[in-house]
């Protein structure tokens, strides 16, 4: 028993290194840029079609534009589970690498609840290590 529980702590080591290396860096062990970088996502970029997603932020939730090559594939998140709809985007999703675009939506009655969204989604993301770049309502 004592050598299993040896075997187990030792094998945990790794693990626990990798976690507190992630965490120490701002990231969630296992963050979306690692496995973007790791599934090459890059490849799948072509000349009439590289686009990433773009998150367009609104008083309640989120729309997301994604790309099934030059097709837009439009998303409509709330805003508790942005983490997990980027999470589960396939690597196609990514042909840029680990970044993405947001902006706030321009039609609203609350602004500050837009911004509020806004701010949201680029810690979310950048707790996923994406790069991040925010450009005027749409």
């Amino acid at each position: 028993m004592a050598a299993m529980v040896r075997c187990l702590s030792n094998s945990l080591a790794p693990c626990f290194l990798a976690v507190l290396t992630a965490c120490s860096q701002g990231r969630a062990p296992g963050a979306l840029r690692d496995r973007i970088a790791a599934g090459r996502a890059t490849q799948f970029c072509r000349p009439d079609a590289c686009f990433n997603p773009h998150i367009l932020a609104s008083e309640k939730e989120y729309f997301i534009t994604t790309f099934d090559g030059e097709r837009p594939v439009y998303g409509r998140v709330a805003a508790n589970d942005l983490r997990r709809y980027l999470l589960s985007l396939p690597m196609t999703a990514w042909p840029r690498g680990a970044e993405i675009l947001m902006s706030p939506e321009d039609d609203v009655y609350d602004g500050q609840a837009v911004q509020r969204n806004l701010q949201l989604a680029r810690s979310v993301c950048l707790e996923l290590g994406l790069t991040v770049e925010i450009r005027p309502g749409g």
